[in-house]
Protein backbone atom coordinates (compact mmCIF):
# COMPACT_ATOMS: atom_id res chain seq x y z
CA UNK A 1 0.00 0.00 0.00
CA UNK A 2 2.67 2.54 1.51
CA UNK A 3 5.02 1.76 -2.49
CA UNK A 4 1.36 2.47 -3.95
CA UNK A 5 1.12 6.06 -2.63
CA UNK A 6 5.00 6.54 -3.44
CA UNK A 7 4.37 5.44 -7.09
CA UNK A 8 1.30 8.20 -6.99
CA UNK A 9 3.23 11.07 -5.27
CA UNK A 10 5.69 10.55 -7.90
CA UNK A 11 3.66 10.45 -10.71
CA UNK A 12 1.86 13.46 -8.97
CA UNK A 13 4.56 15.54 -8.90
CA UNK A 14 6.55 14.55 -12.43
CA UNK A 15 2.85 15.97 -13.94
CA UNK A 16 3.02 19.05 -11.80
CA UNK A 17 6.66 19.39 -13.19
CA UNK A 18 5.41 18.66 -16.78
CA UNK A 19 2.71 21.00 -16.08
CA UNK A 20 5.08 24.01 -15.33
CA UNK A 21 7.27 22.85 -18.86
CA UNK A 22 4.14 23.19 -20.79
CA UNK A 23 2.67 27.10 -18.64
CA UNK A 24 6.78 28.10 -19.25
CA UNK A 25 6.37 26.76 -23.41
CA UNK A 26 2.48 27.97 -23.67
CA UNK A 27 3.35 31.39 -22.40
CA UNK A 28 6.05 31.65 -25.54
CA UNK A 29 3.57 30.36 -27.87
CA UNK A 30 0.90 33.26 -26.88
CA UNK A 31 3.12 35.91 -27.20
CA UNK A 32 2.62 36.56 -30.91
CA UNK A 33 -0.14 36.21 -32.78
CA UNK A 34 0.49 34.66 -35.94
CA UNK A 35 0.32 31.42 -37.69
CA UNK A 36 3.80 29.84 -36.77
CA UNK A 37 3.69 30.61 -32.57
CA UNK A 38 -0.31 29.48 -33.04
CA UNK A 39 0.66 26.21 -34.35
CA UNK A 40 3.76 26.10 -31.82
CA UNK A 41 0.99 26.27 -29.27
CA UNK A 42 -1.37 23.81 -30.53
CA UNK A 43 1.75 21.60 -30.67
CA UNK A 44 2.67 22.24 -27.06
CA UNK A 45 -0.66 21.31 -26.05
CA UNK A 46 -0.73 18.04 -28.07
CA UNK A 47 2.59 17.22 -26.22
CA UNK A 48 1.21 18.42 -23.23
CA UNK A 49 -1.82 15.72 -23.58
CA UNK A 50 0.31 13.02 -24.93
CA UNK A 51 3.07 13.19 -22.16
CA UNK A 52 0.04 13.25 -19.56
CA UNK A 53 -0.79 9.81 -20.81
CA UNK A 54 2.51 8.27 -20.85
CA UNK A 55 3.45 9.75 -17.40
CA UNK A 56 0.24 7.82 -15.98
CA UNK A 57 0.81 5.00 -17.29
CA UNK A 58 4.78 4.33 -18.18
CA UNK A 59 6.21 2.84 -14.90
CA UNK A 60 8.60 5.72 -14.22
CA UNK A 61 10.05 8.49 -16.10
CA UNK A 62 13.53 9.01 -15.98
CA UNK A 63 14.45 12.11 -17.79
CA UNK A 64 11.85 14.03 -15.46
CA UNK A 65 13.64 12.42 -11.77
CA UNK A 66 16.67 13.35 -13.26
CA UNK A 67 15.90 16.75 -13.88
CA UNK A 68 14.23 17.32 -9.93
CA UNK A 69 17.50 15.50 -8.86
CA UNK A 70 19.70 17.78 -11.21
CA UNK A 71 17.81 21.28 -10.06
CA UNK A 72 15.82 20.93 -7.09
CA UNK A 73 15.01 25.19 -6.84
CA UNK A 74 13.85 25.34 -10.14
CA UNK A 75 11.91 21.87 -9.82
CA UNK A 76 10.45 23.68 -6.94
CA UNK A 77 9.16 26.98 -9.35
CA UNK A 78 8.15 24.73 -12.04
CA UNK A 79 6.06 22.04 -9.85
CA UNK A 80 4.23 25.18 -8.47
CA UNK A 81 3.19 26.82 -11.89
CA UNK A 82 2.96 23.18 -12.85
CA UNK A 83 -1.08 23.02 -11.64
CA UNK A 84 -1.84 26.09 -14.50
CA UNK A 85 -2.01 24.14 -17.36
CA UNK A 86 -4.25 21.14 -15.94
CA UNK A 87 -7.08 24.35 -14.89
CA UNK A 88 -6.49 25.59 -18.05
CA UNK A 89 -7.67 22.49 -19.59
CA UNK A 90 -11.35 22.94 -19.68
CA UNK A 91 -11.02 26.23 -21.69
CA UNK A 92 -8.92 24.86 -24.71
CA UNK A 93 -11.25 21.91 -24.96
CA UNK A 94 -14.03 24.53 -24.71
CA UNK A 95 -11.93 26.79 -27.58
CA UNK A 96 -11.38 23.37 -30.15
CA UNK A 97 -14.89 22.49 -29.94
CA UNK A 98 -15.83 25.89 -30.89
CA UNK A 99 -18.90 26.55 -28.77
CA UNK A 100 -19.55 30.26 -28.91
CA UNK A 101 -22.72 30.30 -26.88
CA UNK A 102 -23.69 33.49 -24.51
CA UNK A 103 -23.25 31.33 -22.09
CA UNK A 104 -19.87 29.33 -22.71
CA UNK A 105 -18.40 32.45 -23.61
CA UNK A 106 -20.00 34.37 -19.68
CA UNK A 107 -17.58 30.76 -18.13
CA UNK A 108 -14.82 31.24 -20.35
CA UNK A 109 -14.66 34.88 -19.31
CA UNK A 110 -14.83 34.41 -15.56
CA UNK A 111 -12.98 31.13 -15.87
CA UNK A 112 -9.82 33.08 -17.18
CA UNK A 113 -10.14 35.87 -14.90
CA UNK A 114 -9.78 33.51 -11.80
CA UNK A 115 -6.94 31.76 -13.52
CA UNK A 116 -5.26 35.11 -14.31
CA UNK A 117 -5.16 35.94 -10.54
CA UNK A 118 -4.79 32.06 -10.01
CA UNK A 119 -1.61 32.49 -11.94
CA UNK A 120 -0.12 35.53 -10.44
CA UNK A 121 -0.42 33.64 -7.02
CA UNK A 122 1.07 30.70 -8.06
CA UNK A 123 4.03 32.26 -9.58
CA UNK A 124 4.78 34.07 -6.62
CA UNK A 125 4.61 31.46 -4.43
CA UNK A 126 6.75 29.19 -7.16
CA UNK A 127 9.30 32.32 -6.81
CA UNK A 128 9.23 32.42 -2.85
CA UNK A 129 9.94 28.68 -2.91
CA UNK A 130 12.66 29.11 -4.98
CA UNK A 131 14.42 31.99 -3.29
CA UNK A 132 13.98 30.09 0.24
CA UNK A 133 15.75 27.16 -1.45
CA UNK A 134 18.58 29.15 -2.76
CA UNK A 135 19.00 31.34 0.85
CA UNK A 136 18.68 27.69 2.17
CA UNK A 137 21.50 26.27 0.29
CA UNK A 138 23.82 29.71 0.81
CA UNK A 139 23.42 29.55 3.97
CA UNK A 140 25.02 26.18 4.64
CA UNK A 141 27.18 26.74 2.66
CA UNK A 142 28.47 29.76 4.15
CA UNK A 143 27.24 28.78 8.17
Amino acid sequence: MKKMKNIWKSKIKNLLLLGGFIDLLSILATMFHNVVFETFGLLVFLFFIYNIVIILFKPENKNLENFKTKFPKISAFLMWIGILPYLSLPLSFIYLTLAHSETIQTFTSLYGAFLEILSYILYACGLIMFLKMFYQENKVKSG
